[in-house]
């Protein structure tokens, strides 16, 4: 599963949407960044948290250095 991602410097997750419904022909807002220091990616969700609902992602993952989904919690 891929997400559009809004976060900030820190890697927390602002704002995320779906990329596969844009896939699959709907039309899904993207965030956008508003503020300095924040930034919208495309990244793919860890296997792990494929089942989970958005709410969860964003509260149980962060955007790492990488540039990929990590878990906030290994991070910290």
């Amino acid at each position: 599963m891929r997400l559009h991602i809004l976060h900030d410097r820190a890697g927390r997750i602002l704002a995320a949407s779906s990329a596969q419904a844009e896939e699959d022909g709907l039309v899904v807002p993207r965030p956008v960044p508003i503020s300095p220091g924040q930034t919208a990616v495309e990244l793919e969700v860890p296997g792990e948290y494929r089942d989970s609902d958005l709410q969860e992602i964003c509260r149980e993952l962060r955007v790492g250095a990488e540039k990929q989904l990590v878990s906030r919690k290994a991070s910290e």
